[in-house]
């Protein structure tokens, strides 16, 4: 039951977002850099700090005091990963910054979703420039938690010239506290393959006429957000298409393709990601029983053909006529 329930939030929160990360409103605005814009993430496997998971829970982690009384522009930079999903209770992570050693906190951003791997999250620190502030990440669940938790892997604040907090976990052992978090290592999930592409298109057709064919990888299209290369394959004489793209998860790829004999044809089509992982084949037969330029010809002569077999009878028996002996009229 739990593991429906946690399939059922995840295709919630992906109805929810058009983007490969879910925040919720009311954050500053902050930017979210996917993995494959930075290739450090791809291989990220360091030491981290890890919410927990279970129910009810409300678990703090805090930086220690950061000063930025000489930082021009500073700006946080998180390197993180989570599942914080939610399904009848609500289940939260969020980036809070108190500027008076912890009596008040501010919410900066509030996470709900998931990520797919690794994800740099950048929040500007402007309207703090000059304080002292401490930075906190609070993870909230209710009754009948299915998240698994929030991952922080690195924590940087910086100016406009030079960075002024860094923190990577490194001088803890696996199974430290952070606060109530626990230091962990979590690497980066394999990369997945492309969902095998569905094809549509006229399955009982004319040889010689042109068809459009469209080739899509269904839903996600790609379960790590990547674009998307198309190969096909007609199963007749004419060249494949190879590797059209990139598309974006979703955007499908359309192609005329003329079968100009008669025959049952299975077209093939294959996807694969950004990175070269291909998916599996997707298949559609297409039968092409009349050719189109014999059935115009044979339409355009069947007039003349009638009366050529017309007049062969006629002639026929005319012949067998000619054939009686005189007598026999006598």
């Amino acid at each position: 039951m739990m593991m429906e329930n946690k399939i059922v939030s995840i295709l919630i929160c992906m109805l929810l977002t058009a983007s490969v990360i879910l925040p919720c409103a009311g954050s500053l605005k902050a930017n979210y850099k996917p993995s494959s814009e930075n290739p450090r993430l791809e291989t990220f496997q360091n030491n981290c700090a890890w919410s927990g998971e279970g129910d009810n829970l409300d678990n703090w982690g805090i930086t220690e005091e950061i000063d930025l009384s000489d930082v021009i522009s500073p700006s946080l930079e998180i390197i993180t990963l989570y599942e914080i999903l939610y399904i009848g209770d609500d289940d939260y992570g969020y980036v809070k910054l108190s500027n008076n050693s912890g009596s008040d906190w501010t919410i900066i951003e509030t996470l709900q979703g998931y990520t797919r791997g690794w994800t740099t999250l950048e929040i500007d620190l402007g309207n703090w420039w000059g304080e002292s502030i401490l930075i906190a990440f609070e993870f909230t669940t209710e009754a009948d938690s299915i998240s698994d938790g929030w991952w922080i892997g690195e924590i940087i604040v910086r100016g406009s010239h030079a960075i002024v907090y860094f923190e990577d976990f490194s001088g803890y052992d696996i199974g430290d506290s952070w606060g109530d978090w626990t230091i962990t290592i979590h690497s980066q999930p394999p990369n997945a393959p492309p969902n095998a592409p569905k094809i549509t298109g006229e399955t009982n057709g004319e040889a010689g006429t042109s068809y459009i064919y469209t080739v899509v990888s269904p839903g996600d299209g790609d379960p790590d957000g990547d674009d998307i290369y198309y190969y096909i394959k007609w199963g007749d004489d004419s060249p494949p298409i190879e590797w059209e793209g990139p598309y974006p998860p979703g955007i499908p790829l359309s192609v005329n393709h003329t079968f100009t004999s008669e025959g049952t044809y299975t077209i093939s089509a294959k996807a694969k990601d950004t990175k070269g992982e291909e998916s599996k084949w997707g298949y559609l037969e297409a039968t092409m029983p009349v050719n189109q330029q014999q059935s115009q010809s044979n339409s355009q002569h069947y007039p003349k053909l009638l009366f050529l077999q017309f007049l062969e009878k006629t002639m026929n028996t005319l012949t067998q006529v000619s054939s009686i002996p005189y007598n026999f009229y006598r």
